[in-house]
C-alpha cells in the first residue's frame, strides 16, 4: 500500500516505521509503568527512574536497527506495538470483555506475526503473576 502512496521514494517507509518504533517505546513505558507501580514502594523508592531508563534502553538498543532499516521490519514494529497494546490496555482478563479484547489483539497481531497467536496464553502468564 505504501508503494502505491510513495512509490520509490524510501523516506516516508523509514518514518513509518520510526512513527511505530516511537509507539512501541510508549508501549513499553506504560507496560513497564504497570509493571512496577503496584509493588514500587517495596521494591525500589524511585520507581519512575527506573521505567524511564528501562523504556530509554528499549528505544535506543541496537537489536532495533534491523527492523527499522529494512521495509521487511515492519511486520515486527506492528506486530510488537499490537502485543505491547494489548498487555498495556486489557485491564481484566479474568471478564468477558477482557478475554474477547485478547482474542481480538491475538488475531490482528498474528496477521503481522505469527508469534501473536501467543498472546493469550502470555497474558494469562503475566496477569497470573501479578495477582
Amino acid at each position: 500500500m505504501d508503494y502505491y502512496i510513495w512509490g520509490h521514494n524510501p523516506f516516508p517507509f523509514h518514518l513509518l516505521d520510526l512513527i511505530v518504533h516511537g509507539i512501541n517505546c510508549v508501549l513499553v513505558f506504560i507496560f513497564l509503568n504497570k509493571c512496577v507501580k503496584p509493588k514500587s514502594d517495596l521494591v525500589y523508592p524511585k520507581a519512575e527512574s527506573l521505567v524511564f531508563w528501562g523504556s530509554l534502553l528499549f528505544s535506543v538498543h541496537p537489536v532495533h536497527v534491523e527492523p527499522l532499516g529494512a521495509i521487511v521490519g515492519r511486520a515486527d514494529l506492528i506486530g510488537s506495538m499490537i502485543f505491547l497494546g494489548a498487555f498495556c490496555f486489557v485491564k481484566d482478563h479474568h471478564s468477558y470483555k477482557g478475554v474477547i479484547l485478547l482474542s481480538i489483539f491475538s488475531i490482528i497481531g498474528s496477521l503481522f506475526k505469527e508469534t501473536a497467536i501467543t498472546l493469550s496464553v502470555r497474558a494469562k502468564a503475566l496477569f497470573h503473576c501479578h495477582t
